[in-house]
């Protein structure tokens, strides 16, 4: 008779390596049946966001996470840029972070300093610029305006050479000194300056001050005069014409009465253009007394004396046409008459009479005092618009 030998139900059987099933004989097979719900499996890690697995009952072994957003770690905010740790959906505990750019710490904006923000990683960044970047000037020439690297604008001496502000001398340099001030050195010698205008000079710098010195004796030059030509410099620093214009070369003798004005013989000559008085005019009864001069008692006069013979108008010649300044018809009005002393009260201009503008005779209101100064203004102008040379 043959006899099975079956190992006992519950005798224990090959590992199926699964840690939620029990390895057990059961009607000579071996079994593997599941153990209990929350038997220990797997992991035995146990912090905040991973406990120790456990089977579920149906010989699996599952993980027990804490729920995703759960609080964990460092469980409260860490500065502006982290807030409290949080667990993951795989039980692992994160930090949580703001995103990177997120505001932050100082909003300052200026050359050196930029707002903060967070770099993601929980570190709010002070997001300064670089050391030697550019910033704002303080206004001197002689500092460089940097960025310090930590935010502030700084003004440290530029370096020895650097040009600053002129002190107007084309005989100095300007140049900043190593300690950041603006210094005037004396320029190099025959450093060109400004000129004094004189074409026989040399305008150079000799040590620090403008000199003219006279240029060789024969240098052409132009000494202004339209009446000389072959300008040369005499070596002493004057320019001379050498030779004589042709006459009749056009020039102008700086008198605004005269037109045109010609050279003869070296000189400039000018024709008068504008009116004047002709004085001792043939034929007017003023005729023996200069324009507004002294007269004189034995032409006035039956005693000497007494000015009884009445001169109460004086007849003046112009040179010219004449009419009212600003080109009015002649008239009274663009004669009055002063006196010195006040014998006779105040004289005045009663009116004119004159057939050509140009023969005037101008009645007082009364004879001319004896022993006074009386002198005639005429403010006229000539048909072309030019005013009298001389009003009185």
């Amino acid at each position: 008779m043959c006899v099975a030998n079956d190992s006992p139900d519950g005798t224990s059987c090959s590992d199926d390596g699964n840690q939620c099933t029990d390895d057990i004989c059961g009607f000579a097979v071996c079994t593997h049946p599941a153990r209990p719900t929350g038997t220990l499996c797997g992991s035995a890690n146990e912090d905040d966001c991973d406990h120790q697995d456990t089977c579920d009952g149906a010989g699996i072994c599952q993980p027990n996470y804490e729920q995703e957003g759960t609080a964990c770690g460092d469980d409260t905010p860490n500065g502006e840029c982290d807030d409290a740790d949080i667990c993951d959906a795989t039980g692992v505990c994160l930090p949580n972070s703001k995103p990177a750019g997120t505001t932050c710490g100082s909003s300052n904006d200026d050359d050196c300093d930029n707002p903060d923000t967070c770099d993601g990683l929980g570190v709010c960044l002070d997001n300064f610029e670089s050391e030697g970047t550019s910033c704002t000037s303080d206004g001197f020439l002689c500092t460089d305006d940097l960025c310090d690297g930590l935010g502030s604008c700084t003004y440290p001496s530029a370096a020895g050479g650097t040009p600053c502000e002129s002190d107007g001398d084309p005989c100095t340099d300007d140049e900043c000194d190593a300690f950041g001030a603006c210094t005037h050195p004396n320029a190099d010698n025959e450093t060109p300056c400004t000129s004094d205008g004189n074409d026989c000079t040399w305008d150079i710098c000799d040590s620090g001050i403008c000199a003219h010195y006279p240029f060789f004796s024969g240098g052409p030059c132009d000494d202004g005069d339209a009446c000389t030509i072959i300008d040369l410099c005499d070596g002493g620093g004057l320019c001379v014409g050498t030779q004589n214009a042709d006459d009749g070369t056009p020039c102008d003798d700086g008198e605004e009465c005269t037109d045109p004005d010609a050279c003869a013989s070296g000189v400039c000559v000018g024709t008068q253009d504008c009116p004047f008085v002709v004085h001792g005019a043939e034929g007017v009864s003023f005729e023996n007394h200069a324009f507004g001069g002294y007269i004189d008692p034995r032409a006035e006069s039956d005693n000497g004396v007494d000015l009884n013979l009445g001169l109460d108008q004086v007849t003046v010649v112009f040179s010219e046409q004449v009419r009212d300044l600003g080109g009015g018809s002649l008239t009274a009005a663009a004669f009055s008459v002063a006196e010195t002393g006040s014998g006779g009260g105040p004289q005045r201009v009663r009116s004119i009479s004159t057939t050509d503008d140009v023969t005037v005779t101008v009645h007082l209101d009364r004879i001319i005092t004896l022993w006074e100064w009386t002198t005639i203004v005429a403010a006229v102008e000539d048909l072309a618009g030019n005013p009298i040379e001389s009003f009185g």
